[in-house]
Protein backbone atom coordinates (compact mmCIF):
# COMPACT_ATOMS: atom_id res chain seq x y z
CA UNK A 1 0.00 0.00 0.00
CA UNK A 2 1.93 3.35 -1.00
CA UNK A 3 1.41 6.19 1.39
CA UNK A 4 -0.01 9.26 -0.68
CA UNK A 5 0.50 13.12 0.69
CA UNK A 6 -2.19 15.33 0.35
CA UNK A 7 -1.69 18.25 -1.47
CA UNK A 8 -3.20 20.28 1.37
CA UNK A 9 -1.08 19.08 3.63
CA UNK A 10 1.93 19.66 1.83
CA UNK A 11 0.65 23.34 1.96
CA UNK A 12 0.54 23.49 5.25
CA UNK A 13 3.71 21.99 5.30
CA UNK A 14 4.91 24.48 3.42
CA UNK A 15 3.50 27.60 5.05
CA UNK A 16 4.41 26.59 8.29
CA UNK A 17 8.44 26.36 6.74
CA UNK A 18 7.81 29.62 5.60
CA UNK A 19 6.41 31.41 8.65
CA UNK A 20 9.41 29.55 10.88
CA UNK A 21 12.11 30.70 8.29
CA UNK A 22 10.50 34.74 8.69
CA UNK A 23 10.06 34.67 11.91
CA UNK A 24 13.86 33.51 12.08
CA UNK A 25 15.01 36.88 10.06
CA UNK A 26 12.95 38.93 12.53
CA UNK A 27 10.02 39.22 10.62
CA UNK A 28 6.94 38.76 13.43
CA UNK A 29 3.41 38.85 11.57
CA UNK A 30 4.88 37.49 8.04
CA UNK A 31 2.33 35.57 5.93
CA UNK A 32 3.17 31.78 3.68
CA UNK A 33 4.95 34.55 1.68
CA UNK A 34 7.16 35.62 3.89
CA UNK A 35 6.25 39.13 4.26
CA UNK A 36 5.54 40.58 7.48
CA UNK A 37 6.00 43.82 10.11
CA UNK A 38 9.51 44.33 11.62
CA UNK A 39 9.43 42.83 15.10
CA UNK A 40 11.00 46.15 16.64
CA UNK A 41 8.90 49.15 17.10
CA UNK A 42 11.64 51.51 16.77
CA UNK A 43 12.07 49.72 12.75
CA UNK A 44 8.10 50.36 12.11
CA UNK A 45 8.07 53.71 13.50
CA UNK A 46 11.10 55.09 10.91
CA UNK A 47 9.29 53.18 8.18
CA UNK A 48 6.63 55.07 9.19
CA UNK A 49 8.42 58.19 9.37
CA UNK A 50 10.10 58.21 6.30
CA UNK A 51 6.53 57.18 4.24
CA UNK A 52 5.40 60.52 5.63
CA UNK A 53 8.16 62.71 4.83
CA UNK A 54 8.12 61.10 1.27
CA UNK A 55 4.35 62.00 0.69
CA UNK A 56 4.97 65.29 2.50
CA UNK A 57 7.70 66.16 -0.85
CA UNK A 58 5.32 64.74 -3.07
CA UNK A 59 2.46 67.22 -1.47
CA UNK A 60 5.10 69.58 -2.22
CA UNK A 61 6.25 68.87 -5.54
CA UNK A 62 2.21 68.77 -6.64
CA UNK A 63 1.33 72.53 -4.73
CA UNK A 64 4.90 73.83 -7.14
CA UNK A 65 3.45 72.57 -10.12
CA UNK A 66 -0.07 73.59 -9.23
CA UNK A 67 1.19 77.25 -8.30
CA UNK A 68 3.71 77.26 -11.49
CA UNK A 69 0.34 76.23 -13.34
CA UNK A 70 -2.23 78.29 -12.02
CA UNK A 71 0.65 81.32 -13.18
CA UNK A 72 0.35 80.17 -16.58
CA UNK A 73 -3.38 79.93 -17.00
CA UNK A 74 -3.42 83.25 -15.59
CA UNK A 75 -1.06 84.64 -18.36
CA UNK A 76 -2.69 82.77 -20.45
CA UNK A 77 -5.97 84.71 -19.57
CA UNK A 78 -4.53 88.00 -19.87
CA UNK A 79 -3.24 87.41 -23.70
CA UNK A 80 -6.68 85.92 -24.37
CA UNK A 81 -8.41 89.28 -22.84
CA UNK A 82 -5.63 91.24 -24.80
CA UNK A 83 -6.24 89.33 -28.09
CA UNK A 84 -10.43 90.16 -27.63
CA UNK A 85 -10.01 93.62 -26.92
CA UNK A 86 -7.83 94.04 -30.14
CA UNK A 87 -10.20 91.52 -32.03
CA UNK A 88 -13.31 94.05 -31.01
CA UNK A 89 -11.41 96.92 -32.18
CA UNK A 90 -10.37 95.37 -35.13
CA UNK A 91 -14.17 94.37 -35.73
CA UNK A 92 -15.08 97.53 -35.14
CA UNK A 93 -12.72 99.53 -37.95
CA UNK A 94 -14.08 97.02 -40.65
CA UNK A 95 -17.85 97.73 -39.23
CA UNK A 96 -17.17 101.34 -39.93
CA UNK A 97 -15.56 100.81 -43.75
CA UNK A 98 -18.55 98.37 -44.74
CA UNK A 99 -21.27 101.30 -43.78
CA UNK A 100 -18.70 103.77 -45.06
CA UNK A 101 -18.73 101.55 -48.68
CA UNK A 102 -22.16 101.15 -48.31
CA UNK A 103 -23.19 104.64 -48.17
CA UNK A 104 -21.02 105.68 -50.97
CA UNK A 105 -22.85 102.89 -53.30
CA UNK A 106 -26.17 103.75 -52.18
Amino acid sequence: MSTRVSPWSAAAAKAAAAKKAAAAKGMANASSRGEGAPTTPRRAASGIAAGGERAIASLRAGLTRIESDRHAAVGELANADASLASSATALEAHEERLAGAGERYR
